[in-house]
Parts: structure tokens; C-alpha cells; sequence
């Protein structure tokens, strides 16, 4: 209410203004026109001119007043110069009018953004949401390990599992290369829920069981490569509700073998690939 009272002074004092503006400039006509009729008056003969008074006015002429008035009379004069101001002033009025609506619509649009902004902090605060974690479970004497991945709910609101798209092994000289969107081998359809702070296991990997040498001398003898350039992936998703929301989440992981006989007995699993092959929604 308080912003209010200034635009309404700001009105106030503009009618004011051109009132002041009408009334003045009625009154300097009132005293202009008096003046020049008194003067022109005076010219006028009393009898019929003669041969050498044809050029003084006769009373006809005494009433048009208006080019004896100031020449700033016109800026001020009604309706004419008033008028003109009127419309310059409404001109202003419109365009202020404007402004201050487009300012009050940017204001309103700003705060729905905050407010969506902070509506979706709060669901992503309160839902359920699945990353994955891996863990080395099995080494031997020979420094070789097996890897699990595992899928742990890390949000607040237990999650609804509806699908399983099951591990892919490929071996590739360059993870950036794989094919977009990821290719997973079927989708199992399953019904079971993930606490918060659950965890179930969704692949085991193990780099050195037998067939992987060859698919390493496949491709690298068709990408020209050597053998330990060539990369071991390990990828898949799952799927889920997330207990708040109605939207079908989904969860991917990429993992790529890291061999490092000298400082990590076993190897690594490393996160791997393209954005698309790690979504998380």
C-alpha cells in the first residue's frame, strides 16, 4: 500500500499542473484580447476613411485577437497547446504505466522461479536416489581381483526397483567411442524396494575370466593397438520410482578395468565413458 502513495502524488501533482497551465494561459488570452481590442479600437476612424485612411483597421478586423498574443501564449493556449502537453503527459503516463508493470511481471516471474527452485530442492532433498558403489570382494596369490557394483539408495524415501537392464562387457581402444545411446542387452521387469542407505548388488566383474585375452587380441589387431591399450567396460542401468515424484527414474554406471600391479594389488574399476553411459536422474 505504502509504494502505492508516491505514483498516486506523482498523478496528483501532474493535474495540478495542467490545471494551473489552463487556467494561466486563460487568463493571459482574457487580458491579450482586452488589450488589443482597447488598441485596436482607438484605430478605428469615427467617420468613413477617406482617401488616405484605408489603412486603418476596421472593426472587423478588431476580432481576431490572436496574433497580438506572446508567442509562448500558443504553448500554454486551449485547447490547442494544452491539448498537446496533455497527450505528451498521457504519452508519459502510458509509458511509466508500462514500465512499472513489466518491472512488477519480472518481480512475479522471479519469484516463481525461486519458489520452483526451491519446491524441486526440497523433492531432491526427500526422494530416493540411487548412485552405485563398487567394492574389491576376492583377490589371489596372482594380485587378481573380482569387482561388484553395487546400487545403495542415498536419498531419504525408500526406493520402488521396476527394472533391470542387465551388465554389458565390451572392449573398446577408447571408451569416448561408445555407440550413443547405450545398447543394453534386454530389460528385466522386477518388484522389490530399496530402503534409504540400502544397498543391493547388480554386477560382479571379473576382468581375467577366461575369453577376455582374446577379445583384447581381437580388437587389437583390428584397431591396430597393443594389447594393453585396449580397454575392459563394464556398464548397465536400473530403474525406479523414487517415492515422491511419479516420474520413472533411472540410474546408470561405466566402469572401465585399471590395471596397476605395482600400487593396487588387482587392479581398479574407474568411472568411464560418454555422460549417457553414467546418467543419473
Amino acid at each position: 500500500m505504502l509504494k502505492k502513495i508516491p505514483a498516486a502524488m506523482n498523478i496528483a501533482v501532474g493535474v495540478i499542473l495542467v490545471v494551473s497551465a489552463i487556467v494561466f494561459a486563460t487568463y493571459v488570452d482574457h487580458r491579450a484580447a482586452d488589450k488589443y481590442q482597447r488598441l485596436c479600437q482607438e484605430q478605428v476612424p469615427k467617420v468613413s476613411p477617406g482617401a488616405g485612411e484605408q489603412d486603418a483597421p476596421s472593426a472587423k478586423e478588431c476580432d481576431d485577437p490572436k496574433d497580438y498574443m506572446p508567442w509562448w501564449s500558443k504553448l500554454v493556449a486551449w485547447p490547442e497547446g494544452i491539448g498537446g502537453w496533455a497527450l505528451i503527459a498521457t504519452g508519459f503516463v502510458i509509458a511509466w504505466q508500462s514500465w512499472e508493470t513489466r518491472k512488477a511481471a519480472e518481480a512475479s516471474a522471479e519469484s516463481a522461479r525461486a519458489a520452483l527452485l526451491s519446491a524441486h530442492a526440497s523433492v531432491n532433498a526427500e526422494r530416493a536416489q540411487l548412485l552405485f558403489v563398487t567394492k574389491k570382494v576376492k583377490g589371489d596369490r596372482h594380485g587378481k581381483a573380482i569387482f561388484e557394483i553395487w546400487v545403495k539408495n542415498f536419498g531419504k524415501t525408500p526406493a520402488r526397483l521396476v527394472g533391470w537392464r542387465p551388465q554389458n562387457e565390451v572392449f573398446v581402444p577408447d571408451t569416448k567411442n561408445l555407440p550413443i545411446p547405450p545398447v543394453y542387452d534386454g530389460l528385466y521387469a522386477v518388484e522389490g524396494y530399496l530402503i534409504p542407505q540400502g544397498e543391493i548388488l547388480v554386477a560382479s566383474y571379473d576382468p581375467f575370466q577366461p575369453g577376455h585375452m582374446v577379445q583384447r587380441i581381437t580388437v587389437s589387431k583390428t584397431d591396430n593397438i597393443g594389447v594393453h591399450e585396449v580397454q575392459a567396460v563394464v556398464y548397465g542401468q536400473v530403474e525406479y520410482l523414487d517415492g515422491i515424484t511419479h516420474d520413472r527414474q533411472t540410474s546408470r554406471y561405466c566402469f572401465r578395468f585399471e590395471r596397476e600391479p605395482f600400487s593396487n594389488i588387482g587392479g581398479s574399476i574407474e568411472p568411464c565413458g560418454p555422460p549417457e553411459y553414467n546418467l543419473c536422474t
